[in-house]
């Protein structure tokens, strides 16, 4: 890796190499560049965060997110949807839900990815209760649902055999002017069948 490469690339290259679920090499490039004392931002860290959500690589995910809070470096919220994703994708519910919890406590903006990924990680660990619970957070907050977090709440209650909640979800989906699509309906209509 060349020395003297101005912040900006080293992200390129690491957003590029996440993209392509490239772990090894993205970890082999953050330590290179803390062996040779090169400043990481928030930008460095959440690209290789990225790649372990998108090898499920949850450990590592927030591992490097605790590394990155107790050095200089501040978390941000895509740091922070990473992690909750690759949770998310390790089937790691509770872990999930952890760290969703941290970027309340940090005062971290979330969005739609924040939450579908919180969902959807308690929608795999077949906890419906706390997917609606994260759903009700949602309502609350000046984030707007959309199609991926209500179809990861109604697939919550699917699993759950919730008939009457995802049919409520449904419902809300209309007043909050969200297109329903064949996920969605076939996820209620798999809860309807008791």
């Amino acid at each position: 890796f060349p020395k003297g490469i101005d912040p900006w690339t080293s992200t390129s290259i690491l957003n590029g190499l996440a993209k392509q679920s490239a772990l090894d090499t993205t970890l082999a490039i953050l330590s290179w560049h803390e062996l040779h004392s090169y400043e990481l931002n928030n930008y460095h860290y959440s690209a290789v965060i990225d790649a372990c959500a998108q090898a499920s690589a949850w450990m590592k995910a927030v591992q490097l997110l605790t590394a990155m809070t107790q050095g200089d470096v501040e978390s941000n919220s895509s740091a922070c949807n990473a992690a909750v994703s690759a949770c998310e994708k390790g089937c790691r519910w509770d872990e999930s839900l952890k760290y969703f919890g941290v970027t309340a406590q940090r005062k971290i903006e979330v969005d739609t990815t924040t939450f579908g990924a919180a969902i959807s990680a308690c929608r795999k660990g077949g906890k419906w209760e706390k997917a609606l619970q994260v759903c009700s957070m949602l309502a609350l907050s000046a984030v707007k649902s959309n199609l991926v977090t209500f179809n990861a709440a109604i697939s919550a209650c699917e699993w759950g055999r919730k008939w009457h909640k995802a049919l409520q979800l449904v419902g809300d989906m209309a007043q909050c002017k969200v297109e329903s699509g064949t996920i969605t309906l076939s996820a209620a209509i798999s809860a309807c069948k008791v």
